[in-house]
């Protein structure tokens, strides 16, 4: 949880936006993709562990 919140910088949500401004650019980002991207792997994403339902662990990624 702390290196999700490490991750705010400012209260600007890319899909969420609060401005006309934002929503126009969101929305001309939406429309010009071709592909969803792909990111690089975080860390701060991955570091959840479960277990399994045999009992062992499963990293979730």
């Amino acid at each position: 949880m702390h290196l999700n919140q490490a991750l705010v910088t400012e209260g600007n949500a890319v899909m969420f936006p609060s401005t006309a401004e934002a929503l126009t650019q969101r929305n001309e980002a939406l429309r010009n993709l071709t592909a969803i991207p792909a990111g690089p792997e975080r860390p701060e994403h991955s570091g959840l562990v479960l277990p399994d339902f045999e009992g062992g662990t499963q990293r979730i990624s």
